[in-house]
């Protein structure tokens, strides 16, 4: 079963309707977007025009049939397939440059062979949830 990227939710409620229901055991891919529905992009690698109500998007969401509010759920996590690109962004008072004098600036970084492509770098990718 695949839920495709179109399927997204930017918040949470027991009153969303399931885009597709499974079972104990079943595979389900979960095709997703970045951390701001991919509206940064190697075109537009700029925060100019970024909807920021499009934040931390979720895939879904998936009904398991059997299980009840209040049961905990085991996930197993079986591969995470990365596209060819990603992004950073540095700004004034955020991150461990909090205290420098930076202006804001985003930086597409390209993704291959699990690294990152960060001019004459390459930094290994250990990609996660989240």
């Amino acid at each position: 079963m695949r839920i495709p990227r179109t399927e997204v939710i930017y918040k949470f409620s027991n009153k969303l309707k399931p885009v597709a229901f499974a079972k104990t055991g079943d595979r389900v891919i979960f095709e997703t977007r970045d951390a701001l529905s991919d509206q940064i992009s190697r075109s537009s690698p700029t925060l100019d025009s970024v909807d920021l109500s499009k934040r931390n998007p979720a895939t879904g969401p998936l009904f398991i049939e059997g299980a009840e509010a209040g049961d905990t759920l085991v996930v197993e996590i079986l591969k995470i397939k990365l596209r060819d690109y990603g992004w950073m962004r540095v700004y004034p008072g955020g991150g461990i440059l909090h205290d420098k004098d930076i202006r804001h600036k985003v930086k597409i970084v390209e993704l291959s062979n699990d690294v990152a492509m960060f001019n004459d770098l390459e930094i290994p990718l250990n990609p996660m949830v989240g």
